[in-house]
Formats: C-alpha cells, sequence, structure tokens
C-alpha cells in the first residue's frame, strides 16, 4: 500500500491523496486503440487522396498552429488572481508545468509534482507524485495587506466542474504589506525565477523577521550560506540573501546571513547599514541549480551523498551495470561481480567527474552510507556477499564468514 501524501490539488487545499500508479498494460491497450484508429483513418484518407489538394513541407512548417505555440513560449510567467474559480483561502497562485505555488493570508504554499519509478515493479507502473511545502512569516500583523500589481497582458477564462469565472486578470508581482511593522515581503519574476525580496523601511526592525516551514525533513545553511530546505523528494535552495541599500543609482551592499533557530525557524543577522534607507533583502528560489546523469548500461542505485568544504559532491551506492562509468588510475576501473559498488565524485557544478571507482568481489556488493573526515578521506559502509571483497593487510577481518558481511572501507 503506497504512502500517503498531504497536497495541494490545482484548487483544493489540504488534501490528502494517494501516489496513483498507472499500469502500462493500459498505457499499452490504450496506444493500440489509439493506433488503430489512426491506420482506419489514414486508409479512409488513402481513398480520397486524389480529391484533397497537395500541401508542402513549407505549409506544415509554418502553420498558425506553430505561431501560436512560439508565442506561448514566450509568454513570461505570471500570477493569477483568484475570482472564484479556486477556494477562497487562495488570493493569487502561479501554475506552472512542474508544479505550482499558491498565496493566503497567513502562507504560501509550494506544490512540486515528481514522475519516479516504482521500486517495487519498475516495469510495469508508473508512480506520479506530489510533494508540498509552505513558508509563513511567523508572528506576522493580523493587518497584512496582500495586493497585486504589475498587470500582466494576458486574461484568462475559466470553464471546468459547471464553473466559469472569465476575464481573469494576471500580474507580475505580489506584495504582502506589513507583515511586520514597516516590512514588506515582494514575490516576482526574474529570468522565469519566482523571487522574492524583503524590504525593511526605516523604523523597521530586522530581527522581527522569522521565515517558518512546513513540509520540511531538515533544514539548514551550507558553507555558501544558501539556505537548504530538504524534502522526501529533492532540497529546495534558497540562494544567500544578497541585501542591499539603494543611493541615488548605485546599490550598496549590507552584510546579511541565514541563521536557523533551535525553534526551526529562520532568521536573517544583519550587518550595520543606514537606519535612514530602505534595506531589501533579495534571495532567489532554486530546486535544481544543477543536474546531472551517472550510470551504464543496467540499474545503478544511488545510497549516500555528502559535500566537502569546497562543494565537492561525492556518493556511493551500488550497480549492476559493468559499464558503470569510472575514471583513469581509479582504484579499479573493472566490474567484478552481481553488483559492484561505486564511489564517486563530482565537481560542485556536477560538470565534472573528478574520480570514479568499483569496490567489491564476485558476488553482491552493496553500499549504503558515505562520510568524509576534516581531511578529505572518504568513507563508506554496506554489506556484501563476495568472498574475495578486497581488505587491506592488518585489519580487524580479512575474510568473509559466510552469508551477508559489513563492509567498512
Amino acid at each position: 500500500m503506497p504512502d500517503k501524501l498531504l497536497y495541494y490539488t490545482q484548487f483544493g487545499l489540504r488534501l490528502e491523496a494517494m501516489m496513483k500508479y498507472i499500469p502500462r498494460t493500459a498505457v499499452l491497450s490504450a496506444l493500440i486503440l489509439f493506433f488503430g484508429i489512426i491506420f482506419l483513418f489514414l486508409s479512409y484518407t488513402k481513398l480520397r487522396r486524389d480529391s484533397v489538394p497537395p500541401f508542402s513541407k513549407t505549409d506544415l512548417e509554418e502553420t498558425d498552429l506553430d505561431k501560436i505555440r512560439q508565442q506561448v513560449e514566450q509568454i513570461n510567467p505570471f500570477f493569477i488572481k483568484n475570482k472564484g474559480q479556486a477556494p477562497e483561502d487562495i488570493l493569487y497562485y502561479f501554475q506552472g508545468n512542474n508544479g505550482a505555488v499558491y498565496f493566503t493570508k497567513e502562507k504560501i504554499v509550494f506544490q512540486n509534482k515528481y514522475p519516479i519509478a516504482s521500486e517495487e515493479s519498475s516495469t510495469t507502473t508508473l508512480l506520479v507524485r506530489e510533494v508540498v511545502h509552505q513558508m509563513r512569516f511567523e508572528g506576522q500583523q493580523d493587518d497584512v495587506m496582500i495586493s497585486a500589481e504589475d498587470k500582466q497582458e494576458a486574461t484568462l477564462n475559466y470553464f471546468v466542474s459547471g464553473v466559469d469565472v472569465t476575464d481573469i486578470p494576471t500580474y507580475g508581482k505580489i506584495i504582502f504589506r506589513n507583515i511586520y511593522p514597516h516590512i514588506d515581503a515582494v514575490f516576482f519574476f526574474a529570468d522565469n525565477k519566482l523571487k522574492y525580496d524583503i524590504v525593511i523601511h526605516p523604523n523597521g526592525n530586522p530581527e522581527d523577521i522569522q521565515l517558518a516551514f512546513e513540509g520540511i525533513d531538515e533544514l539548514t545553511v551550507d558553507h555558501t550560506g544558501k539556505l537548504l530546505l530538504k524534502t522526501d523528494a529533492e532540497t529546495v535552495v534558497h540562494e544567500a540573501p544578497h541585501t542591499y541599500q539603494q543611493d541615488g543609482g548605485s546599490n550598496i551592499s549590507v552584510s546579511a546571513s541565514y541563521v536557523v533557530n533551535r525553534d526551526n525557524t529562520v532568521s536573517i543577522n544583519f550587518g550595520q547599514y543606514d537606519l535612514s534607507r530602505d534595506v531589501i533583502i533579495d534571495p532567489t528560489f532554486s530546486s535544481l541549480a544543477a543536474s546531472t546523469f551517472l550510470g551504464g548500461s543496467s540499474s545503478d542505485v544511488l545510497n549516500g551523498l555528502v559535500s566537502d568544504v569546497t562543494g565537492n559532491i561525492y556518493i556511493t551506492g551500488y550497480t549492476w551495470s559493468f559499464i558503470f562509468p569510472t575514471t583513469t588510475e581509479a582504484y579499479d576501473e573493472v566490474f567484478n561481480g552481481v553488483t559492484d559498488v561505486f564511489v564517486s565524485k563530482f565537481s560542485s557544478d556536477l560538470a565534472t567527474l573528478s574520480a570514479s571507482t568499483f569496490i567489491g568481489g564476485a558476488d553482491t556488493d552493496q553500499a549504503g552510507a558515505i562520510a568524509l573526515d576534516s581531511s578529505g578521506n572518504v568513507y563508506i559502509t554496506g554489506y556484501t556477499v563476495s568472498t574475495n571483497f578486497p581488505t587491506s593487510t592488518g585489519v580487524y577481518g580479512q575474510s568473509n564468514s559466510g552469508g551477508d558481511e559489513v563492509f567498512v572501507a
């Protein structure tokens, strides 16, 4: 029985849903039916081909549909006003391909969608999943005013389930005014990314700012000052707060950093600044700074990840792939058995595979965790069934006593 997930549907708050399994047999049946209809249609079309004027490849490439698609792709993201098409809790929202963001008076809700393969039977089922986390301004004032600015050209009409709402306006900016005395929050898009500014006006107290999160497994600040929100699906990143004051046409930088408090709220520490001017805190939401594949021709499983002080990323797991990528002069460049442990090192931007090796014997070997010490040495642990799993001279146990054995390397 799949786990329950608490998530926001497109227009429903706090609904419980099950992760849905979509049988590929059903998909295959639908495809067979679809292509059967296409075959009949093409057969009929062939009989009438002589009565239809021919058209050129150019006609196909320059259709109005292509032009419309190009225009749609050029539209900047926008916020949509709720005029009754959504529950009254939602004031504005953004709907994207991979999720949505909902703005209520009390919180901002982030819904992310993840298509993932089922571990139980990756060859027969697909697993569709949605994960939600929430951000709110802890201790915000009751009289906070939420409004929209920067009206966009797009106007939407909504017709579904008996609900008809027309002329829905769209905006480029959402403003939470007076979340704390003399402090506002502004949400907007830049480079197609959702961003927010916290603006401290004169007489505003930066110590009032407390960000609280729900639906987060772990909340940390990394060595670069980024706020990391770990969910069971990904790590959402709030970039280190770029903080400044405006003086004429210039921006004067102000020192600021995130602090995770004992109650799991987040505050912001400030350096000195001009109390007579606005202070603008300018972070950016980011859920995917970099992404890469690593693997071979068969199944590859990641079980551990850690980074060093310079941002290099170390991973471990196990693989069935005899062509899993390894690097020259690595400890072991050759696949050994049923499954082998792998240990790999990436640059911080995931652009370079700096090192990668197999570790294993002739049977099953699987790593489950990885760690680094202060000198940069890598430690892994897991279990092995291989009687020839590599060991070093003088260690505690140099041979497999039978069955599954724990290893530390």
